[in-house]
């Protein structure tokens, strides 16, 4: 038989126990909350179960008005939130020194998040719960630890898929620049191809011209001719024998700064024509020959040089 008095107790220990469960209960969802709204909806609600508590609230950083029954008026309208920045530990709620309330900071060792704020009954015993709620607190304070954790890995790993997305946008754009530039590269290969035998093939056509045309002329002309007419003839066979050349361009260069004079006398010398040779075709003296042949060496370099004009002419390329 159950006394009275055992029965008193069960009755009293009854709103003790269903706290504890909703306490309990709120602590096997917690890792589950999304945000610091339902966190903080859902923990006021079971504080709200404590036997002797007339109301409460939570106070979070990161939300603009308290949550709970525990009205604004109250808390003096403290905007804790938009007070205390991220830096400020050691900031007090304004009701922790006012009979009648009791405030249970939610914080860890890093940072304050916000304040559990319970307006408690007159003539209640409520040394019973403060280590529950204590530990309470504890969990609720490590969950907004590991919600603004979260937040900021979300928030790293959204600027890293950003980046890798530019960073891929732009390595598809440096490929299709590199393929457009590959096919530049070949279609400009292809073009200097092309035009490199069409210059063999015009320089074959010269020749062919001047072999099978103009060569047998020449042979004509030959014919009863006196020696400088012969030397004359030889000249116009050897120049055009090197039509195809870049002897011409190189010495009709603007750096050389050579007279048509001097080019012409080039070419003589080149050919194999003496100074007396060149003076009798041009009318001009032996020592005027030389004296071009001087200014020749000097606008070529070959002052100091000791290679000789017509082996230096015929080597001429570029």
């Amino acid at each position: 038989m159950v006394s009275k008095n055992s029965t008193e107790n069960q009755g009293n220990q009854q709103p003790e126990i269903a706290f504890l469960k909703q306490i309990m209960s709120f602590i096997s969802v917690l890792h589950r909350l999304p945000s610091e709204q339902y966190i903080g909806e859902l923990a006021s609600g079971a504080l709200e179960e404590i036997p002797g508590v007339d109301s409460c609230c939570i106070c979070l950083r990161k939300l603009s008005q308290p949550i709970g029954s525990l009205k604004i008026d109250q808390c003096n309208k403290c905007q804790w939130n938009v007070e205390v920045r991220r830096d400020v530990v050691d900031y007090r709620c304004k009701l922790v020194d006012r009979e009648g309330f009791k405030v249970i900071s939610l914080e860890t060792y890093k940072w304050l998040y916000g304040f559990i704020i319970l307006s408690i009954k007159k003539n209640v015993r409520f040394e019973f719960f403060k280590p529950v709620i204590k530990n309470f607190s504890d969990y609720v304070a490590v969950k907004l630890e590991n919600l603004e954790q979260l937040e900021e890995i979300e928030r790293v790993n959204s600027t890293l898929k950003k980046e890798i997305g530019n960073r891929k946008l732009m390595e598809e754009k440096l490929k299709s620049q590199w393929e457009l530039i590959d096919q530049k590269d070949k279609a400009l290969k292809e073009l200097i191809n092309q035009v490199q035998k069409e210059k063999d093939l015009l320089k074959k056509n010269v020749t062919l011209n001047i072999d099978k045309l103009i060569q047998p002329l020449i042979n004509q002309l030959r014919t009863n001719k006196s020696s400088e007419e012969m030397k004359c003839l030889s000249l116009l066979e050897g120049t055009l024998k090197e039509i195809t050349s870049p002897f011409g361009k190189v010495v009709s260069n603007k750096m050389l700064k050579l007279t048509p004079k001097e080019i012409e006398i080039c070419n003589m010398i080149k050919n194999g024509l003496s100074s007396k040779d060149i003076g009798n075709l041009l009318f001009i003296s032996a020592s005027t020959v030389e004296r071009h042949r001087n200014n020749i060496r000097k606008k070529l370099n070959l002052t100091r040089e000791k290679i000789n004009l017509v082996t230096y002419l015929n080597n001429i390329e570029t």
